[in-house]
């Protein structure tokens, strides 16, 4: 009896960890015409949260992150509504150009926020057209391989999709519907139970070695899946 409390006290500490990784975040950006860019992260944290700064860790580059200015509560918008016992918080940087920005939001690496910025400028008879777009990189955390889920057919209609806002045609809507299906309600709950799976085994290995419930709970897997 004491050894199933374990596993489930040590199951249940996995759950709060890994729930505790969402993040409620938002980024706005103010275009100048010579090209140079405003940046602001909004970001919600609890209220009695003491290290707001190091919430930042997670979106911006910890070397990077001294280069950011921290908004006073009065600057923060009024449309950004916290949840309860929650508040938001903001850091702001300027940005002489689109690749200076890219230099610091748009590098490789596994963090949950990854941006890369786009700005053109073009003349045409009397008028001056300023082209700027911001695409945000999609970053999966989980170890399990999309293959197993997804064609490369999967791929190119996502490449393909217009912008949020425009309006895609009847096929592309029904296929759309059915590939966010495919991905949280297969390849989602099939990834996040080998993430929660993979950290009870490791737990379970180490607080009791030497028995053999590593390989009953393997042995276990798919059914509790």
């Amino acid at each position: 009896m004491k050894e199933n409390k374990f596993l489930i006290g040590v199951y249940g500490a996995i759950l709060i960890t890994l729930a505790a990784c969402e993040h409620k975040v938002s980024m706005e950006t103010t275009v100048h015409p010579d090209g140079q860019l405003d940046k602001t992260i909004y970001l919600e944290v609890g209220k009695q949260q003491k290290k707001i700064k190091e919430s930042f860790i997670h979106f911006i580059d910890t070397i990077q992150l001294n280069e950011w200015q921290a908004l006073d509560s009065a600057e923060i918008p009024a449309y950004l509504k916290p949840g309860e016992d929650k508040k938001f918080i903001g850091y702001k940087k300027h940005f002489a150009s689109a690749d200076e920005a890219n230099k610091h939001l748009a590098t490789q690496n596994d963090t949950l926020f990854r941006v890369t910025s786009s700005f053109e400028k073009k003349f045409r008879w009397f008028f001056t057209y300023i082209v700027y777009s911001d695409t945000y990189h999609a970053i999966n955390r989980l170890d399990y391989p999309t293959t197993n889920f997804f064609t490369p057919e999967d791929f190119q209609f996502i490449n393909r999709l217009p912008a949020e806002g425009k309006a895609i045609t009847p096929a592309d809507s029904l296929y759309l519907k059915q590939l966010n299906e495919k991905i949280s309600d297969h390849y989602g709950s099939r990834a996040f139970f080998e993430a929660y799976f993979s950290l009870l085994l490791e737990q379970v290995n180490k607080r009791l070695p030497n028995s053999d419930h590593g390989k009953k709970l393997m042995a276990a897997k798919e059914p509790l899946y």
